[in-house]
């Protein structure tokens, strides 16, 4: 029997190839992708500053190092894997998820910290957080389905805009993240709203559950209590029977839910156990009013006033746009069409809902029946940068109707000895572009001046950090209430006590430090002390051990090495007593001595029995809300998934406006 096998030449394969490779190029989203490009280069080029990775450059503001401390929990995870569920590194310590300041559950956070570090992953966060306003503002052009340029001009717009920037004027970049991902949840909400489409639902509840890890709090309850309420509208048909939509909504907030679960179960876990300072008074609020100032005024010398109510602490209300999108929003209110109608009611309703939580009007009104929570929300105002993405919108919105017009005309005429052309010129187009330029150029220079870095080398810093350099696991305190010192004690491995935070753990006292440097002049005999460089001394207390033994008459010192939720101590005692580590005693600890599990005795700290001679003490902080919230989210993932594949492209629940 024989067989004939046609081998295809060389040309017909590379013919085969480039037929695919063709289709596959015709197949492509390439407008999609060119405007997604160019938000993101523009977003490059706004914070290039940023891409500076010399660790001696630190962005801009004087929180900054707070703001980004909790992030260095992730650089455990090469050195010790589960060390990182407990943050050792300030004030005693505390569960590392548990963690509403700082966004450190968040994907950007973990990704930029694990491969560039604390510091620089920070800078990379700060560019993303950008970026992904951005794309935000673009999803949400094309939800409203607006031409290329106002898409394109609205995202450039929010990019720029001083809602993100200028929460750098003190340097809080969990801020700056969280305002970027809850505005990237207005289009996917929005998108939902509209179409009600089961993959939809899927899409809004992760970008949903991104947005409740990035941090803060504050523009979590802005969203919840302004857009995503405002969907509602949607949720009707015309003659107000209910649609199936609402079930959408729902199934998207359960699998947010889910998916944030690492975050919601230990927070829910230890919430009760810390405390934050209030303001029954709402001394930060500006009368409702007067908000809508604050996109308009660029002056900084107001900002730094009390004029029109405000404090001078101006990252709270730096939110520059300028008058182009509201101006260009009134021609939206004006000739938007019938079948819009309902689109730009939703986004004036978000607006004016924006405006009015900002002004911490529902928080007043809860301060009747949940004070504690209530007078927690100290500074609502921030939620003013939520208002930014909706203006640009109704902005964008008349600017493309302006647009679509085409009018006036001009012909201008080219006439050569070879050449005969006549052109016709939109007025309109070119009137457009130069505001629409303007005021990009406005924002872009508002903003600018707020995302630079600063050169921190100080010869005193180093010579501080050799000083207080222990030999073991000890706890130290540096100047108090500079924020600075986080960063520099996080780079070197050093556990800070008495060191400032927005947060404390109720009824708890403070480690008492082992070694510390203050701003005061000391004299060189005086006891402990250790030096002294410029104007700052350094003292040793010896008797502030981070472990010892406590006996009936003196208190023994131990060795000790600590690593997050990690400890090993070595004790040598000639008799019994009782083992004292300074360190946060909670749910999740466990001890064991000499190989063998040891119970916790009653005290702040952890504490065990101690028996006389060498023995050596592990502990470990092993949580059960940690493996919950995970397995919860995966939990979600799969559900996700299940239903994602189980969903029809072609479903639609509502139809297309």
């Amino acid at each position: 029997m024989f067989f004939l096998k046609v081998v295809p030449s060389r040309y017909t394969l590379l013919r085969q190839w480039l037929l695919v490779r063709n289709k596959i190029i015709r197949k492509l989203p390439w407008q999609p992708l060119l405007e997604i490009g160019l938000v993101v280069l523009w977003a490059l080029w706004l914070g290039r500053r940023y891409l500076d990775f010399s660790m001696l450059e630190w962005p801009h503001g004087r929180e900054f190092g707070m703001a980004i401390q909790p992030h260095y929990i992730w650089t455990l995870l090469r050195e010790c894997g589960d060390c990182l569920l407990w943050n050792g590194m300030y004030n005693g310590g505390s569960p590392a998820f548990a963690e509403l300041h700082a966004a450190v559950l968040h994907p950007l956070v973990i990704i930029a910290t694990l491969i560039w570090g604390g510091l620089n992953g920070a800078k990379v966060v700060l560019i993303a957080s950008l970026t992904m306003a951005g794309l935000g503002q673009l999803w949400l052009g094309y939800v409203l389905k607006l031409g290329p340029v106002p898409r394109l001009w609205g995202a450039f717009l929010v990019t720029a805009g001083g809602h993100l920037a200028g929460r750098m004027e003190i340097g809080v970049v969990g801020v700056v993240l969280s305002t970027a991902a809850c505005s990237l949840a207005i289009a996917p909400a929005l998108k939902l709203a509209l179409y009600g489409r089961r993959r939809d639902a899927i899409i809004f509840g992760f970008i949903l559950a991104l947005a409740i890890v990035s941090g803060q709090g504050y523009l979590q309850l802005g969203f919840a209590l302004s857009v995503l309420p405002i969907t509602i509208i949607f949720w009707v048909d015309k003659r107000f029977q209910l649609r199936p939509v609402w079930k959408e909504f729902f199934l998207a907030g359960l699998l947010a839910l889910l998916l944030a679960s690492p975050l919601l179960v230990p927070l829910a876990h230890f919430g009760s156990e810390f405390g934050k300072d209030v303001d029954p008074f709402f001394k930060s609020v500006q009368p409702l009013k007067y908000i809508p100032l604050n996109y308009v005024i660029d002056d900084l010398g107001f900002y730094y006033s009390e004029e029109l109510f405000k404090i001078p602490i101006p990252y709270l209300y730096l939110n520059f746009i300028g008058w182009a999108p509201i101006l260009l929003g009134i021609i939206s209110l004006m000739r938007a069409g019938p079948a819009r109608r309902k689109l730009l009611l939703f986004l004036i309703l978000a607006l004016f809902m924006v405006l009015g939580v900002s002004a911490a009007l529902p928080f007043k009104w809860m301060a009747r029946f949940w004070p504690t929570f209530a007078y927690g929300v100290r500074y609502p105002s921030l939620i003013q940068g939520l208002g930014v993405p909706i203006i640009v919108a109704l902005g964008a919105w008349g600017a493309d109707i302006i647009l679509e017009q085409g009018w006036p005309l001009v012909r201008l005429a080219v006439s050569r000895k070879s050449l005969h052309r006549r052109v016709l010129v939109a007025l309109t187009w070119v009137f457009m572009l130069i505001a629409m330029y303007r005021s990009l150029e406005a924002a872009y220079t508002f903003s600018y001046g707020w995302l630079f870095t600063s050169h921190n080398q100080d010869p005193v810093i180093d010579w501080v950090l050799s000083d207080v350099q222990t030999f073991d696991a000890q706890w130290v305190a540096l100047p108090f209430g500079e924020h600075v010192w986080g960063i520099y004690a996080a780079e070197n491995n050093l556990k800070l006590t008495d060191h400032v935070r927005p947060s404390s753990w109720i009824g708890r006292s403070l480690p008492p430090p082992f070694q510390k440097a203050a701003r005061v002049d000391m004299n060189s005999t005086a006891p402990g002390f250790v030096s002294q460089r410029v104007d700052i001394s350094i003292v040793r207390l010896p008797e502030n051990r981070y472990a010892s033994i406590r006996t009936a008459d003196e208190m023994i010192p131990c060795e000790a090495e600590a690593q997050g939720g990690h400890i090993e101590v070595v004790c040598h005692s000639s008799e019994p007593g009782q083992l004292i580590v300074t360190e946060n005693q909670w749910d999740g600890w466990t001890a064991v001595r000499d190989d063998q599990p040891i119970l916790f005795l009653a005290s702040q700290w952890l504490a065990v029995e101690a028996p006389a001679g060498t023995h050596v003490y592990q502990f470990r902080y092993r949580p059960l809300d940690v493996p919950l919230g995970v397995a919860l989210f995966l939990l979600g993932v799969c559900l996700a998934a299940l239903l994602w594949v189980r969903a029809h492209e072609t479903e639609q629940l509502l139809p297309s406006p």
